[in-house]
């Protein structure tokens, strides 16, 4: 799902102990990401935490990793606290090219925004990719080096001049929100067909994703399938009990 300082800092702020002191926070951000009565499906969830740690105004001026830095409720090293500094300063989400990739090279993305190009490190490959792809991703910067935070599973494989000159234009103010309302829920607008050199129609679009769209047994998206079943409003206590338990499941799985 995310960079480890990342996850580390939205355990933190989404774990069950602490709902008395940041509940009303998170319920809050909940209700001003989807902007509607309607439940965050599960597939939603990747992009309104990568809101919430970037976007959301947890307090005056600060957003929520500035926060974490700022007062350190977490109690983290003088190391960590650097790493958390940097990429709260340090971060690009946007369209991306992918320039290069493969197991033996550094993947390499070029922001279709503004042309800057970003190598990954060698030993950091994102999920699957092909060179010519075009995938949505926070990106931030560590100790120098540039790191993938959060990969949504969204991109679009040989997008067209049109595409390209939308992804450049049409989004004047770029965040999770924005994809998540306009591509993603907007059921992947950015559509083109072309011909490819064998008289096929390669069709080029969004095809939305996230890390918890296809696992049954997540707890987070089982919490989320009730919600919506429910025709109601995933509670922050419903969302912490689940990320709480998913963080069991993975621990589980590592010492295993």
């Amino acid at each position: 799902m995310a960079n480890d300082i990342l996850e580390k800092t939205l355990d933190y702020f989404l774990h069950p102990q602490n709902s008395w002191l940041y509940g009303q926070d998170v319920q809050r951000a909940m209700t001003a990401f989807s902007r509607s009565p309607d439940p965050i499906p599960e597939h939603g969830l990747d992009f309104f935490l990568d809101w919430l740690a970037f976007d959301f105004q947890f307090r005056p001026d600060k957003n929520l990793l500035r926060y974490a830095a700022a007062s350190n409720p977490m109690q983290l090293s003088d190391e960590e606290i650097t790493a958390l500094q940097e990429v709260a300063e340090n971060n690009r989400y946007d369209f991306f090219e992918v320039v290069s990739a493969g197991k033996k090279i550094s993947t390499e993305l070029k922001s279709m925004r503004d042309g800057n190009l970003y190598t990954l490190p060698a030993s950091e490959r994102i999920r699957k990719v092909r060179v010519g792809e075009v995938i949505v991703c926070r990106l931030a910067q560590m100790r120098g080096e540039w790191h993938l935070m959060m990969d949504q599973g969204v991109g679009m494989y040989r997008p067209s001049k049109r595409d390209k000159r939308r992804m450049r234009e049409d989004f004047p103010v770029f965040d999770s929100q924005v994809v998540w309302r306009d591509i993603v829920r907007a059921n992947a607008v950015l559509l083109d067909a072309e011909a490819t050199s064998d008289g096929e129609m390669l069709v080029s679009g969004f095809a939305p994703g996230g890390s918890h769209q296809e696992d049954d047994n997540c707890p987070i998206c089982q919490a989320m399938r009730k919600a919506k079943a429910e025709g109601r409003q995933l509670t922050h206590k419903e969302l912490t009990d689940a990320f709480a338990e998913a963080n069991k499941d993975k621990d589980k799985n590592r010492k295993s």
